[in-house]
């Protein structure tokens, strides 16, 4: 799992911290595949308080609606699919 921290942008490659974020109202500001193919997605941080919401994940702790966290997962999963067949097309 990649994850990097910095002052404006939090940066993981971990779909479901991705979803969870996403079901909170984080600002999803793009995503893009990795060297090792997997696709990382960037979210805005401009207060800090992510690094709390990924701490209530990571300790299971994390409050939310399920049925919407369902729905981002569903999203981003998607989108990680989509960007591994554009990137598979472009390695052929």
């Amino acid at each position: 799992m990649s994850v990097s921290y910095a002052e404006s942008t939090y940066q993981t490659s971990n779909t479901a911290i991705a979803a969870y974020l996403l079901t909170i109202g984080f600002e999803l500001l793009g995503n893009e595949l990795n060297d090792s193919g997997q696709v990382v997605f960037s979210f805005k941080n401009s207060d800090g308080s992510l690094s709390k919401a990924v701490h209530a994940w990571n300790t299971t702790n994390a409050p939310g609606n399920c049925a919407v966290y369902y729905h981002s997962y569903r999203k981003l999963v998607s989108i990680a699919q989509r960007e591994r067949r554009l990137y598979g097309e472009k390695e052929a």
